[in-house]
């Protein structure tokens, strides 16, 4: 299983970005229709909710696409030694 998040980590991470800001826009919309009582007070919490939560995202998410660039460049490294090693 894990083998098969660290091959597909683009996608799924892709996929986890654009549902926290769906999420996010969402989140900001009903907060901001029940603040405000109207749909324009929604569509400002829409904005603020995508801003808030494209900040989250842009601290949260690039620690783990390095990680997971490491891991890769590890591997590669791991199976050059290994072609040395055994020819």
């Amino acid at each position: 299983m894990l083998n098969f998040l660290i091959r597909s980590y683009k996608k799924i991470m892709e996929a986890a970005a654009w549902l926290f800001l769906i999420a996010g826009g969402i989140y900001g919309f009903v907060q901001g229709y029940d603040a405000g009582g109207n749909f324009i007070m929604g569509l400002m919490g829409v904005v603020i909710g995508l801003v808030f939560a494209l900040v989250l995202e842009l601290i949260c998410f690039p620690p783990l696409m390095i990680l997971f660039s490491i891991n890769s460049k590890l591997d590669n490294i791991e199976k050059m030694m290994g072609d040395k090693n055994n020819g």
